[in-house]
């Protein structure tokens, strides 16, 4: 305990002997992590998004003219009653027309004297069920009933938005990888310029029989101090200043509490490895 406890004091001592280099240091793994979490909650916002529009996703069938209304309910009730399906509403004729009127803001059907516009069921999903797989196999199951002329839904867009969901995460995860190198080797490189300038210190710590560890551990810790104290100003900085901005139709989701904790852990951890291997290779 009493060398840990040296090992903290040495490395505080440490960095308030070269200010300007701390600094310099501390804030540009600040700016690397601001420019992670950035990218994290960019990454959380655009899934938000697509899987807001995903959700309101529905296939809409049209039924054929020669079913009969008793029919068209009892085939409701058995799609209402498929696998994945969460609600089943049925549109008849004059539904349609309400529709359109609604849409079009005129009754484009008023000089006619039948409504041609077909019966239809609008079928809603559950949010677990909502890919364009299980949904293109629903929609296979769908064409084999009969009494069905005809099967929509926005499938080509749903493709594209599971595409783009797809190469946002696989960015997030290769820019992550780059931004904790690009730290892990300023950490590496901060930790040799220190042993560096002190040298003739460390030269008289081994003349009065200091060991390895003696001499390597208030480094690592150094390492630990820059990590974690800039992983936690980083998230202090984005909260404080995301005040200053709006966004339109875009909600800003931000990683829950504990993912913040484990991050800024992670970014530790990270300091102690690049203390680790940056007094070890120089001492």
């Amino acid at each position: 305990m009493s060398r840990i406890l040296f090992s903290a004091k040495k490395s505080w001592l440490n960095i308030f002997r070269r200010p300007l280099v701390a600094a310099g240091t501390f804030l540009s793994l600040c700016l690397l992590f601001i420019l992670f979490d950035l990218i994290w909650t960019a990454s959380l916002s655009t899934k938000h998004y697509y899987d807001r529009q995903i959700s309101n996703i529905d296939i809409e069938i049209f039924l054929d003219d020669n079913l009969t209304d008793s029919t068209t309910v009892k085939f409701r009730e058995s799609i209402g009653r498929m696998d994945g399906v969460e609600k089943a509403e049925y549109i008849s004729r004059d539904d349609a027309r309400s529709r359109l009127y609604d849409l079009m803001g005129i009754d484009l059907l008023g000089d006619l004297d039948e409504n041609p516009l077909p019966r239809s069921i609008i079928i809603s999903f559950k949010e677990n069920f909502l890919d364009s797989r299980r949904l293109q196999t629903f929609k296979e199951n769908l064409q084999k009933i009969k009494g069905i002329s005809q099967i929509f839904y926005a499938e080509h867009w749903l493709e594209k938005a599971e595409l783009a969901k797809s190469l946002v995460a696989k960015t997030i995860y290769l820019l992550g990888m780059v931004i904790f190198l690009a730290a892990l080797l300023n950490v590496i490189h901060s930790i040799q310029f220190s042993l560096r300038m002190r040298e003739e210190e460390i030269t008289q710590l081994r003349l009065l029989g200091a060991g390895r560890s003696v001499l390597i551990f208030p480094y690592i810790f150094e390492g630990l101090f820059y990590s974690l104290l800039a992983a936690a100003a980083g998230w202090i900085i984005i909260f404080y200043g995301i005040g200053y901005f709006t966004f339109r139709d875009v909600e800003i989701i931000f990683p829950s509490l504990k993912e913040i904790v484990y991050f800024c852990l992670a970014a530790g951890a990270l300091g102690l490895l690049g203390g680790y291997m940056g007094s070890r290779q120089t001492l």
